[in-house]
């Protein structure tokens, strides 16, 4: 019989936060001894921004729901357009993405607020962060 392991969405939060602080300092380290390698410090710093996303989303209970729900996703964006746009300058592609990213971030950053206090709806934020996240990436 398989055994079923019970993770709960801060347990899955708290490792993603410690992946992601791990993989930030290797990324930095190795940008530090390999120098030619251009962007790796904006991958380390794009993967930090994801994980402080999801330290907010983990301290959801204890924070309050601008920080939570509404910093905690711009976060999470962000951070994906920052890595998106190290990688492009780590593979010597032009940077055309990050006007894309900052666009991206700024509307759903609006769209969270107004669908976190005008018309609350949870299903319509996941939904908007995960097309922000496909065109993003």
């Amino acid at each position: 019989m398989a055994m079923e392991i019970p993770l709960d969405i801060r347990t899955l939060s708290l490792l993603t936060v410690l992946f992601a602080l791990f993989c930030a300092i290797g990324l930095v380290a190795f940008s530090l001894v390999q120098k030619s390698f251009k962007g790796l410090k904006r991958i380390a710093l794009g993967i930090a921004m994801v994980g402080a996303g999801f330290f907010l989303i983990y301290l959801r209970n204890y924070v309050s729901v601008e920080l939570s729900v509404m910093l905690a996703n711009t976060l999470i964006l962000a951070g994906l357009a920052l890595v998106d746009d190290g990688i492009c300058c780590f593979r010597m592609l032009p940077r055309r993405t990050w006007t894309i990213g900052t666009a991206v971030v700024l509307v759903n950053f609006v769209l969270f607020v107004h669908y976190t206090y005008q018309v609350p709806s949870v299903s319509l934020r996941i939904f908007f962060v995960s097309v922000g996240t496909a065109i993003i990436m």
